[in-house]
């Protein structure tokens, strides 16, 4: 419309020259100047009868407009969600040290005094080379020693790659499969690109692990608090009627202002409990090969601190000290010791305390004069964590006649564990009291259960287990809610979801429907193979004739995982689930994780399973080989190739 009015300006009649009328002609440019207000009416006017006209529009810009407010503020609330997928590798216990930013984990000394003394260590080098070089008049041109300083990169996963004749050793490192893709490509050899990505082409797939071999971390609270979004809060019940249950190893890192000795941080920690009502104050268990002692690394360990008895100074480290295994034993002891002194008697009149010690439940009454100490036989219990015994101490409450059990722990693990046992516990309620300050809520488990049905709160276990806990990976940059509402809108994958955990074995249709899962997660509802996924996600970088460019950035971590390294994920979530599921079993009958449940032990370490069979295809191995024998490679081309493989063995004939 407004292009007409301008056209007519331009030119006698309309049909003129347009703007090159305005330039040559000066009757046309008399015209246009003399008739803008007019033209400008006649726009207005025309959007007035439209109904197009706004009263600000002198101000208004396109970018105000409520549908451009509300896409603007959908993408704003996408990045926000992206970012809170991640866990910060910042927030770490000990600030003393380095840790990679991939992981959170700490690095070992080695590579720390490299790091650190870098700089010194160049200076020193630089000071040599000019005494030798310049000043002792040595060959100026001779070659430098390579300092061969540690990093970060020396903790990237390695792992062995056998063929006939050698043995290599892939370390984690980029892009190298397609990079080795794009050679034979020059080399003309045959090679399907949906071949290629049915291996998982890295030794830890950075989908759902670091390079350093850590499982891939989220926020876990996130599933939390979509679930819970629309909850009330339930008000605090009477502590006559009421069991609490309470997280005994958040307590001792939720603990500030740390007094002088282990007697008084024994006491603080006692205060720190509800002063009335029955309570039951549980902490975990220690095993030796135990699939959290990953979790636990990742997060630091201290060194080990003899507590000698109760007047023990405190660790200049807190948060270190409790990064021990051994000393937070120690000082579980200790407090089971210390809570039974008849110092205590006023504090346990009328209410009862229950301490968990290893696996052994003490109850702690008074006469008002003096402490008595005696051991619960039904509480004791072979699960390594509180979260795998709580159920077993709600089924303590209710046999017991409690009217409410009320567990309190920052743990996201434990809402699902109780939302998934809440309707085991008829007749009493279960709460959840979680977060600090103003962002503290008490939940109704037992309500949100029954709203949910069981069928639903099985599969949200298994949901939430199969999208990252503390003992499995998380889908990088998926996060914790987008599969929930996934299984929200396809029933269909319940029974699937709610499936995990009830065997130790996992079948090939559970993994079957749990990969079309992934592929809806992933954003593909019609694609039911994660590897068919994966392929076309990588034809999107190629061209029409599944060629890579050698400069193409690929970022595997934005893939799903290969099907090789799903089924092992699978198998470590059904074999957590399935502990989570014997929540009230005390001594539960519990596989090895190395036999068959996505674990292997690598040099005394239990360490995830991250794919079974080869990482790479045939034919890319043998070009590594085969660059070291032809002429034609240059130089630069052979140390690309080589930069990422060591030669650990020569011929097998040698050996013989």
């Amino acid at each position: 419309m407004e292009e007409t009015f301008m056209k007519n300006a331009k030119s006698r009649g309309g049909n003129g020259v347009g703007v090159s009328g305005v330039l040559n002609n000066h009757e046309a440019y008399q015209r246009w100047v003399r008739t803008t207000h007019a033209r400008a009416q006649f726009v207005n006017t025309t959007l007035s009868m439209a109904d197009m006209l706004k009263e600000d529009s002198g101000s208004y810009h396109k970018d105000t407009r409520p549908a451009e407010i509300l896409k603007s503020e959908k993408n704003i609330a996408m990045v926000h969600a992206a970012f809170g997928s991640y866990m910060s590798p910042f927030n770490v216990n000990d600030k003393e040290r380095l840790v990679s930013t991939s992981s959170g984990a700490a690095a070992p000394q080695t590579v720390v005094a490299d790091v650190i003394g870098a700089e010194e260590l160049g200076r020193k080098a630089k000071e040599e080379f000019i005494k030798t070089r310049l000043e002792n008049n040595k060959s100026f041109f001779d070659p430098i020693k390579r300092m061969n300083l540690k990093t970060f990169d020396a903790l990237n996963k390695k792992i062995k790659v056998k063929t006939p004749n050698k043995i290599l050793q892939l370390k984690q490192q980029g892009n190298v499969a397609f990079q080795l893709f794009v050679k034979s490509q020059n080399k003309n050899m045959k090679l399907d690109l949906k071949e290629l990505m049915k291996y998982p082409l890295t030794p830890v797939p950075y989908s759902i692990g670091t390079a350093d071999g850590f499982l891939a971390k989220t926020d876990k609270a996130k599933a939390v608090h979509y679930l819970t979004k629309e909850s009330e809060d339930f008000e605090m019940p009477p502590d006559n009627t009421t069991l609490s249950i309470l997280d005994g190893n958040a307590y001792f890192y939720c603990l500030k202002a740390i007094p002088a000795t282990f007697n008084l941080i024994c006491k603080k920690i006692f205060e720190m409990m509800p002063k009335t009502g029955d309570v039951v104050f549980s902490t975990d268990q220690y095993h030796p090969d135990s699939i959290k002692s990953m979790e636990r690394e990742r997060r630091g360990c201290g060194d080990k601190i003899i507590v000698k008895g109760e007047s023990t100074k405190k660790p200049s480290d807190w948060k270190a000290f409790l990064g021990n295994d051994e000393n937070k034993k120690q000082f579980i002891r200790l407090i089971s010791k210390v809570w039974s002194h008849h110092s205590y008697a006023s504090k346990l009149v009328e209410r009862k305390v229950i301490l968990v010690c290893e696996g052994v439940a003490y109850e702690y009454i008074s006469d008002g004069v003096t402490t008595q100490r005696n051991e619960i036989q039904s509480l004791y219990s072979t699960q390594e964590e509180t979260d795998s015994r709580i159920v077993l101490y709600g089924i303590y409450g209710k046999e017991q006649g409690y009217d409410y059990i009320r567990v309190k722990s920052p743990d996201s693990d434990i809402f699902f564990i109780l939302l998934h046992h809440a309707l085991q516990l008829e007749g009493t309620i279960v709460l959840f009291e979680t977060g600090f300050g103003n962002k503290q809520r008490l939940l109704n488990i037992t309500e949100l259960a029954e709203s949910y049905t069981q069928r639903y709160c099985s599969a949200y276990l298994g949901t939430y287990a199969l999208t990252g806990c503390d003992t499995t990976s998380a889908f990088k940059g998926i996060g914790k809610v987008k599969p929930l509402k996934v299984l929200q809108k396809n029933p269909k994958f319940v029974e699937a979801l709610g499936q995990l955990g009830e065997s130790w074995n996992v079948s090939t249709e559970l993994v079957d429907e749990l990969e079309k899962f992934v592929c809806i997660v992933y954003g593909r509802s019609r694609v039911q193979s994660v590897d068919e996924l994966r392929y076309i996600r990588i034809q999107e970088l190629c061209d029409k004739e599944d060629k890579l460019s050698p400069s193409e950035n690929i970022d595997l971590a934005t893939f799903p995982p290969c099907r090789k390294s799903l089924e092992q994920h699978i198998r470590h979530v059904n074999y957590q689930v399935d502990i989570w599921k014997k929540a009230s079993v005390p001594d539960p009958d519990i596989p090895e994780p190395p036999d068959g449940h996505g674990w292997h032990v690598t040099d005394g370490k239990l360490e995830p399973l991250w794919f079974e069979d080869d990482l790479l295809p045939k034919q890319l191995v043998d070009i590594l080989i085969d660059a070291e024998e032809e002429d034609n490679m240059s130089d630069s081309e052979s140390e690309e190739a080589y930069s990422v493989f060591d030669e650990i063995a020569s011929d097998s004939s040698s050996d013989e």
